[in-house]
């Protein structure tokens, strides 16, 4: 699967600012445990807006998934944009290598001061 998400910096001051994201899936039967996790093990530089994509292999099966992504820290630990998330149904396997695109979801980078620590639910 590729998910790609679109941000845009709402605090011009963070331009420049070396960050992450994460990508957390969870099968969508309700099981609380992610099925993937991933994020960018280098960080990235923050632009006024951008892209970030993901490519992500999902070793099971599932019906559906839901997809969310946050921009945080570079360490990973605080939120610094909204959770953007988006659930996908699989009518086959074939389905599975298609491209999910949260594109019509809009990452807003916000300020660090009253962020909290991240969650993924």
């Amino acid at each position: 699967m590729e998910i790609i998400a679109n941000y845009t910096l709402n605090d011009k001051s963070l331009m420049g600012s070396a960050v992450n994201a994460k990508l957390t899936v969870f099968d969508s039967n309700g099981d609380s445990a992610p099925i993937n996790v991933s994020d960018y093990p280098d960080g990235f530089f923050l632009d006024e807006d951008g892209l970030i994509v993901f490519n992500s292999v999902i070793d099971d099966s599932p019906d559906s998934v839901t997809a969310n992504v946050v921009i945080t820290d570079l360490e990973g630990k605080t939120k610094l944009s909204n959770t953007i998330n988006l659930t996908e149904e699989f009518n086959n396997d074939e389905d599975q290598e298609s491209i999910l695109k949260l594109e019509n979801g809009r990452l807003a980078v916000l300020n660090t001061e009253g962020n909290q620590e991240n969650d993924d639910r």
